[in-house]
């Protein structure tokens, strides 16, 4: 873990450095200290003229409210904001508190608007904001960001941070959120495939050229071949198995099962949801893995997507079918992302 910080009980920002797993804290005075630098500079470029903030999603809004009460502190009053979301899969952007005519009346009339953020990742929602705000006739639009990725494809006019691709990124959140397996009950163990496990009857998934697979063979896949193989123990059954390989970057998923059996514990999301934390862990920008075509919806709330001309015919009605999904390393307050589908069945 590399960075976790905190601004004024409002903004907490956790990064992970995942390669190196270190924690740098990053206390609030250093997180004012950008703050109050920023104020400085925007002061020096548009002198005594007048600023209207737009803030750029929940993140964008707490720290306008900390900037604000710098300015407060500094014998200033903040500016008027006007927050705003934009909706990636739409491309629109959305006034929050109103129909934003008057914002954009001042904006039209020469007063330069200042898009502020937290952190920017790809950088995609702050340039497509701050693109529609000249398109809607502002003269000027500055940007700000308290953090930024190295990978972002766009470079904001002021930022504090600049943070590694697989850096993360949590905010607003009032603790450190613990990693969890999100089992339902009754609840198993998951742990690593062992030795006393070879001779164990392999669970029923209901897919034959699954239910062919033994312990043994996953045993000595994980001891020759640098495979991982986990499985999920709900008293004395091993109710799910995880088999994962990585490799230069990816994380490839050789085999996720459940018994059938025990078709309402949600195992296989739980499953897919230690593959991802452990890809993640383990410094992994991708995740790949050969799905049963009957089981695409499934990957595909988990974000995955198809590889076009990528299926693979198994014999006995079986077809498989390539698909991945890119780990992004930041993670925004629950207020802009659902996490629903990590609990899929």
């Amino acid at each position: 873990m590399k960075c976790l910080s905190r601004i004024d009980q409002s903004i907490r920002l956790f990064c992970l450095g995942l390669a190196a797993m270190q924690t740098n804290l990053i206390d609030d005075n250093e997180v004012q200290s950008y703050g109050r630098d920023f104020i400085e500079r925007l002061d020096q470029h548009i002198g005594s003229g007048s600023v209207v903030w737009a803030s750029l999603g929940y993140s964008g809004d707490k720290l306008a409210e900390v900037l604000g009460r710098l300015m407060v502190a500094a014998g200033g009053a903040p500016p008027p904001v006007q927050p705003v979301s934009f909706v990636r899969d739409k491309s629109l952007v959305i006034y929050r508190h109103d129909d934003g005519r008057a914002f954009i009346e001042k904006a039209r009339s020469g007063t330069p608007i200042v898009l502020i953020d937290s952190a920017i990742h790809s950088g995609r929602s702050m340039r497509k904001v701050a693109e529609h705000f000249i398109n809607e006739g502002a003269k000027e639009v500055i940007t700000y960001a308290l953090v930024m990725k190295q990978s972002s494809e766009f470079v904001p006019t002021f930022f504090g941070l600049m943070i590694g691709e697989r850096d993360r990124a949590f905010f607003q959140l009032a603790k450190i959120p613990n990693h969890r397996l999100n089992p339902k009950k009754p609840v198993g163990r998951l742990r690593r495939l062992g030795q006393e496990d070879v001779d164990r009857d392999f669970l029923h998934s209901g897919t034959k050229s699954i239910d062919r697979a033994t312990y043994g063979d996953l045993f000595y896949a994980a001891h020759t071949q640098g495979n991982e193989v986990f499985v999920y123990e709900i008293e004395r059954t091993i109710a799910g198995v995880l088999n994962v390989k990585r490799r230069n970057g990816h994380l490839f998923v050789d085999l996720i099962a459940r018994d059938e059996s025990f078709d309402t514990q949600k195992i296989g999301g739980m499953l897919m949801r230690w593959a991802e934390t452990y890809a993640r862990h383990t410094d992994c920008h991708t995740i790949e893995l050969y799905a049963l075509a009957t089981e695409i919806g499934f990957y595909r709330r988990f974000k995955f997507e198809e590889v076009a001309g990528s299926t693979i015919y198994l014999g006995e009605g079986e077809s498989y079918v390539k698909m991945t999904r890119k780990l992004l390393y930041n993670i925004r307050s629950q207020s802009q992302v659902t996490l629903d589908y990590l609990d899929a069945t």
